[in-house]
């Protein structure tokens, strides 16, 4: 039965795409689900064919996803998924915590515990997760865009949502490698939650949001 809803509320979803977004949905999650990895070269006429549809959404949907970091154009016009360096993540790493450092002074108190039912559910599934995979990786962007969602910034979020991404993207791509995947010493996403609910400053929110982040850098390899 949650299967079959599932479906149903994903093909509701597919009717009010627009085809660029369909186009984007599809090869973002090709790439985030490792169908597609790192080098992949992708080919925009194969991809409309595959998708039924023109060519022009799926460029659109290839231009936005080169933007976001996660596709890059190489000589002679090819499109492929692209290769990334620790120096990527470093810097995109930075733009996060400056980011959810200000989302935390906006939503700490009131905000946090007005969607304390939709966000403690996240939290907690995040922590149960001890194994590093794609569904774990997955849900704690899925959390941490639902606390910067509470900014009520669509051009926030958007920001926010690519620094995640190319983060994401870096640890999926590295789960086939000989690496440490997950710093048994990150701080649990349900504490956070309770710290910034229980915050009284601006400045209580932030520490509580930089130490969470900080205590997850090694699982980038950026230390």
């Amino acid at each position: 039965m949650e299967s079959m809803d599932k479906v149903r509320k994903s093909e509701a979803v597919k009717k009010h795409e627009s085809f660029k977004d369909q186009a984007y949905r599809i090869i973002e999650g090709k790439i985030i689900d490792g169908e597609l990895r790192p080098g992949d070269v992708i080919d925009r006429r194969s991809v409309a064919a595959q998708l039924g549809m023109s060519v022009a959404p799926v460029l659109e949907a290839m231009l936005l996803l080169t933007e976001e970091g996660l596709l890059e154009t190489r000589p002679r016009s090819l499109t492929r998924v692209r290769v990334l360096n620790k120096e990527d993540v470093r810097g995109r790493h930075w733009i996060r915590e400056a980011l959810e450092c200000q989302a935390a002074r906006l939503i700490f108190g009131e905000p946090v515990r007005s969607n304390w039912e939709t966000l403690l559910p996240l939290a907690k599934a995040v922590d149960a997760a001890r194994t590093a995979n794609r569904a774990r990786w997955r849900g704690e962007s899925e959390f941490h865009i639902a606390l910067a969602s509470l900014v009520g910034s669509d051009a926030f979020l958007a920001s926010f949502r690519k620094a995640v991404g190319v983060g994401l993207f870096y640890e999926i791509s590295m789960l086939d490698k000989t690496v440490p995947h997950r710093n048994s010493s990150q701080r649990s996403h349900v504490a956070l939650l309770e710290a910034l609910r229980d915050a009284e400053t601006p400045d209580m929110a932030e520490f509580a949001i930089r130490a969470h982040l900080n205590s997850g850098k090694s699982s980038l390899g950026i230390d």
